[in-house]
């Protein structure tokens, strides 16, 4: 009887190596979780570079009560956060923060959220949105509590407005992450499509 058990003792030793195998090959195979850093974004770098590549500066102004661009991704991407700086006097009033797709009007994404006034501020977004590629989205930021002053709608913005003329500096597109244009309401309310100006609203990617 003794080698038969000792026949079993291997087979079961066998089976327990290839158990703890297996294991190993799962746990390797498991992507590494995704991180929301808000420090050196995709946004935040494409406009840091068009600050420095066009030579413009970027200032709180416009007073517009809607700051928005329309931009797309290259390759389907998490959206985990949302950053901004408030000039609102009054810090407990929110903005609402709307994303759209631009060909259909879907919403996609739809929240008051409220942002530091002495910096940039980011919010989390839980759950992730999820943006797809070849599709045109609106990113809107949009404040219609300002009572009579106008300063409460203002933003940090790049401006392409110089003594020698006008730098269209949009479409831009780097790092798999396009801005086309940006937009603001005119004088009757209507979202106009402009070239020379980028508001810092800053999307963060999961990655």
């Amino acid at each position: 009887m003794k080698p038969r058990i000792n026949i079993l003792l291997i087979l079961a030793l066998a089976i327990n190596l290839n158990s703890c195998q297996d294991e190993d090959d799962v746990a390797q195979l498991e992507p590494a979780p995704l991180t929301c850093e808000t420090a050196n974004t995709t946004f935040s770098t494409i406009y840091n570079d068009i600050l420095i590549n066009e030579n413009l500066n970027s200032y709180d102004h416009v007073d517009s009560p809607l700051h928005a661009y329309v931009f797309s991704v290259s390759s389907e991407k998490q959206l985990c956060s949302i950053g901004y700086q408030s000039f609102h006097e009054d810090a407990s009033v929110p903005f609402d923060i709307i994303i759209r797709e631009d060909a259909t009007g879907t919403i996609i994404y739809s929240e008051s959220l409220l942002f530091t006034q002495n910096n940039m501020s980011y919010v989390s977004l839980t759950p992730h949105v999820v943006l797809q590629p070849d599709t045109d989205y609106v990113l809107s930021r949009i404040q219609n509590d300002y009572g009579t002053r106008l300063n409460n709608v203002i933003g940090n913005v790049i401006d392409g407005s110089t003594n020698t003329g006008t730098v269209n500096f949009l479409p831009y597109t780097d790092y798999g992450f396009t801005i086309l244009s940006t937009r603001f309401y005119n004088f009757n309310d209507e979202e106009v499509d402009v070239l020379n100006f980028l508001p810092q609203i800053d999307l963060v990617f999961a990655e």
